[in-house]
């Protein structure tokens, strides 16, 4: 499905969405649209114009959903509020397993350029944040949430009102971008660095994903993978592994457990994979390493 135009995005969307009776707010005064609707399990692909969209995606209970932005295809779960956004230009596929709110701010590219005139950063910019199926930024999620009852709930100066969250909305959106962007990762703070490698410890035996760990850091797969690396300088999947092994040496030294036992509760796949692990790493079997240790 092709998308209109920005000034006449919320009007396309409840045409080609009808099914889900999308709850439409646009001042017609102003130049982008605002819109709310209640969807359920689908599956879309839409050819982007010169619209660009910035969703509030909420879920009553963790869903599962898939979404190709012109990076491949990835998944992950909707279990909080979080942050969708479709450049311009693009073909966006997706795929929604459940029931979701989602709350639409869509403008056109050219209302960026004339907001910001000759400082208008490139929309280019703006593609890191399709690396993830959603991302998180308080501020971005409460300044929508402000902009939609700003919409509905009228009032005095409601247009004035509007305008002034949109431009905060624009600006905090290319901010966003850039902490995402390659050397810009934002630090883990030691709570939450703590919190993510409790549950790496926790899950160790049955396996923890990358979105899991995520979710304990209140971030998405890509923010978490950015800034854990610029935190630790190592990846998150380098640090399980030496994790893992660290977990693998105490045991075989410590205790009298039998291989296989060590294998499943360090989370590695297989016997195998646990003694070509030591061959690499250490330079004998994971039986001489026990050896070793009690002589």
């Amino acid at each position: 499905m092709t998308v209109q135009p920005a000034t006449q995005f919320a009007a396309w969307y409840k045409e080609a969405y009808g099914r889900f009776a999308p709850e439409v707010a646009t001042p017609g005064q102003l130049p982008f649209d605002v819109f709310h609707a209640r969807q359920y399990a689908h599956g879309e692909t839409d050819e982007m114009s010169d619209t660009l969209c910035i969703g509030l995606v909420k879920a009553p209970i963790s869903t599962h959903m898939k979404i190709d932005m012109g990076h491949g295809w990835v998944s992950g779960r909707i279990s909080k509020p979080g942050l969708s956004f479709q450049p311009s230009h693009s073909n966006v596929a997706f795929d929604i397993d459940g029931r979701h709110d989602v709350t639409v701010v869509s403008f056109s590219e050219y209302l960026v350029a004339s907001i910001f005139g000759d400082d208008a950063p490139p929309l280019s910019n703006l593609d890191v944040l399709t690396r993830d199926v959603t991302f998180s930024d308080a501020e971005l999620e409460d300044s929508i949430a402000a902009l939609w009852r700003t919409v509905t709930q009228g009032g005095p100066m409601q247009a004035l009102r509007a305008d002034a969250l949109f431009q905060i909305i624009l600006v905090r959106l290319f901010q966003c971008a850039d902490e995402l962007r390659p050397g810009n990762a934002h630090m883990l703070s030691d709570a939450v660095l703590s919190r993510v490698v409790s549950l790496m410890h926790a899950r160790m035996a049955d396996g923890v994903t990358i979105g899991e760990l995520a979710a304990e850091a209140d971030l998405s797969p890509w923010q978490l993978t950015r800034s854990f690396e610029a935190t630790t300088g190592r990846s998150v999947d380098a640090f399980l592994a030496e994790k893992r092994l660290s977990h693998a040496k105490r045991m075989l030294a410590d205790t009298d457990v039998p291989i296989p036992v060590v294998v499943r509760a360090c989370g590695f796949s297989s016997e195998q994979y646990l003694a070509a692990t030591f061959a690499q790493r250490l330079g004998v079997s994971p039986e001489r390493y026990r050896q070793e240790k009690r002589t």
